[in-house]
């Protein structure tokens, strides 16, 4: 009885966690494009 009530549980945790590392990815993601722009942006006005 115990296995058939945690078993749902470790999928949702395992789908929430992929779901933040994804939500952390596409920060950096973001962050990365921003200094990209900062930098192109300092290029042309130099």
């Amino acid at each position: 009885m115990p296995l058939t009530t945690a078993t749902p549980l470790p999928g949702r945790i395992g789908r929430e966690k992929r779901n933040d590392r994804r939500k952390q990815e596409s920060l950096q993601a973001m962050r990365l494009w921003k200094a990209v722009k900062q930098r192109l942006c300092e290029r042309v006005l130099v």
